[in-house]
């Protein structure tokens, strides 16, 4: 595939030269958006690349073999009203946070595609799309009751993840790091992960800081991960070496960033906590409760960052730290007013 840069340089030249644009005419929303990608994937975080990456697909799934020239709004308003009427796997609706989400994405695609075309914005004036599922916010961490009633409701409804969602929340590892652990990776005689790579867009690359870690387990955590080999080798998958250690039970790739996040999502509902919980979610407890009982080096280290500051922003005081802070202001003006009055 080849980058929005040489696409745009050929469409000049053909103009230059006199002959009318045959790229342009020939040139499918599908086509642009894979170019488009490519284009953005040097120049923006693999996160956000990635947010692209499933707004185009859900685009191109609606209007992908439309010719770019002639999209029109009324096109893009016809795929707004149709991310309102699709639904999850177990037939619910998505959140309203999801598919605008999605939208959003879309139009900056296809915003960028009417420069670069130098025709009419199709996304002016179009209504996003709406749900009754209305967003729920994710919460900045769970308590660890909260995280025992999760990780307990994931046992019951998937145990196939139950393994790699332990994983997320007792190492406080990345989604894109769980998702690329390979066997090669993985010492349970030492208690031990080594995290040097990232899955993102299908795609295996170095981790977001570059730098590759050890993290280590416990021994539950351990003895779970030696059960997963058995389950996954009776699957008739690969179990030693460059093999995924989490790979998608279906296809025996890489697993989906939107399997996992469904199932942390049924899974907290089902264990009562009533806001959204994802990857990340987990990774922000993970440092929150870790903090007190650990110096920051070694969290820094376990977690994958690179300064202290990144992981203060992970940290969220819970609420009996916040109650203890409460009671100390008061033992202070008490004490105060106690030495006042001795006087």
């Amino acid at each position: 595939m080849r980058g929005l840069e040489l696409l745009t340089a050929e469409l000049e030249d053909e103009i230059a030269g006199g002959r009318p644009p045959e790229t342009t005419r020939s040139l499918s929303v599908t086509d642009y958006a894979t170019r488009w990608l490519e284009a953005k994937g040097a120049t923006i975080r693999p996160t956000t690349l990635e947010e692209y990456a499933r707004a185009a697909e859900w685009l191109c799934r609606y209007t992908g073999r439309t010719e770019a020239r002639e999209l029109r709004r009324w096109h893009v308003q016809s795929f707004s009203t149709w991310l309102e009427g699709q639904r999850r796997p177990d037939g619910r609706a998505y959140a309203e946070s999801t598919i605008q989400t999605i939208f959003r994405a879309a139009r900056t695609m296809l915003r960028d595609l009417a420069a670069d075309l130098d025709i009419d914005d199709p996304t002016r004036r179009v209504t996003p799309p709406h749900s009754e599922v209305k967003s729920v916010r994710e919460l900045e961490t769970l308590s660890a009751e909260q995280l025992d009633r999760l990780l307990v409701a994931v046992d019951g409804l998937y145990p196939q993840w139950a393994c790699a969602v332990r994983t997320l929340a007792l190492t406080g590892m990345r989604l894109g790091e769980m998702r690329a652990l390979r066997w090669q990776d993985v010492d349970t005689a030492k208690r031990m992960l080594h995290i040097a790579r990232s899955a993102s867009r299908g795609r295996i690359q170095a981790t977001k800081t570059g730098d590759p870690r050890d993290a280590g387990i416990g021994d539950d955590l351990a003895a779970r991960i030696d059960a997963h080999r058995l389950a996954v080798a009776a699957a008739d998958m690969p179990v030693f070496g460059p093999a995924l250690v989490f790979p998608s039970w279906q296809t025996h790739g890489t697993v989906s960033t939107n399997m996992i996040h469904d199932v942390l999502t049924n899974a907290a509902a089902a264990a009562r906590v009533d806001q959204g919980v994802g990857p990340q979610v987990l990774r922000r407890t993970y440092v929150t409760l870790m903090g007190p009982l650990v110096g920051p080096l070694p969290l820094r280290d376990q977690v994958g960052h690179t300064t202290e500051a990144m992981t203060a922003r992970y940290t969220r005081s819970t609420m009996d730290t916040r109650r203890a802070v409460g009671a100390i202001a008061e033992g202070l003006v008490t004490s105060a007013r106690a030495a006042s009055s001795a006087e």
